[in-house]
């Protein structure tokens, strides 16, 4: 491990590296190393990064927030493990809100948008060492400078920079992450999904996107209508009917130039 140590808390480190090939793959080494202090790696560019359904990211270099944290998942349920991503989406808003005085939105199951537009990324990971489910990593790409996207994405994709807000270091927005990471992570254990779920109502950039869902009559579409208190996306389906669901794919996807998360 030979990065630079970037301390977000006392004892408790993110390392830093010009370039890895991914993030998500460098965590999962150091939880087999069994090094406690490293609570996350950041990359100022990755060159096989990767988003939800193996699609491909490319981040222009030291451009966007590449980070990969690896959470303890120590008095979690497995209820709770399923629930990681709404945390993390719920860090998130709360940390690009407070770091920019941007207000973003979330659109299930794990993109932020700003202006409806996509300026970050949510990949969940739990590797499983020595049969025991024990940390995951949360890959979380956050676009920061950017102030063009090649022809594909330009329509659907931004950044701080480009929303007129003022775009923190990588450094800076990766600890204050982490720290809203545990504060969310508590209200979990502590008070339940509700307080979470209502947070997300509040930030909504989900109804009236389009989705599709794969059921036992087979690959169905529909419309976003609003998400359950257990975090579930709730779809009104083309004839009338009314559908929750984990497992919708949006039919508006972002898969070039951001994070290492899976969107």
């Amino acid at each position: 491990m030979n990065g630079l140590k970037e301390e977000v808390a006392e004892g408790k480190y993110i390392l830093s590296f010009p370039h890895l090939t991914s993030t998500q793959d460098y965590a999962k080494k150091i939880i087999s190393t069994c090094a406690r202090d490293i609570v996350g790696v950041r990359a100022d560019y990755q060159s096989s990064g990767r988003g939800r359904l193996k699609s491909q990211w490319d981040a222009v270099p030291n451009s966007s927030l590449l980070v990969s944290y690896i959470f303890d998942l120590s008095g979690f349920s497995k209820r709770h493990v399923k629930l990681i991503s709404l945390v993390t989406a719920a860090a998130a808003i709360t940390a690009i809100s407070e770091s920019t005085n941007l207000t973003p939105q979330y659109k299930w199951p794990n993109d932020i948008l700003i202006s409806n537009r996509k300026v970050c990324g949510v990949l969940i990971e739990t590797p499983a060492f020595k049969q025991s489910l024990s940390q995951a990593i949360i890959g979380v790409g956050v676009n920061l400078t950017q102030l063009e996207f090649p022809p594909d994405i330009e329509s659907i994709a931004t950044s701080i920079a480009m929303e007129g807000g003022q775009a923190p270091t990588p450094q800076a927005l990766a600890k204050t992450l982490y720290h809203k990471l545990l504060w969310w992570a508590d209200i979990l254990l502590w008070h339940g999904l509700d307080p979470i779920t209502e947070m997300l109502r509040e930030h909504d950039g989900y109804t009236g996107e389009h989705y599709r869902v794969t059921t036992d009559s087979g690959e169905r579409p529909g419309t976003a209508v609003g998400i359950t208190s257990e975090g579930e996306l709730i779809l009104r389906m083309e004839d009338g009917s009314i559908l929750a669901t984990q497992n919708a794919t949006s039919q508006k996807s972002v898969h070039r130039y951001n994070i290492p998360a899976d969107s």
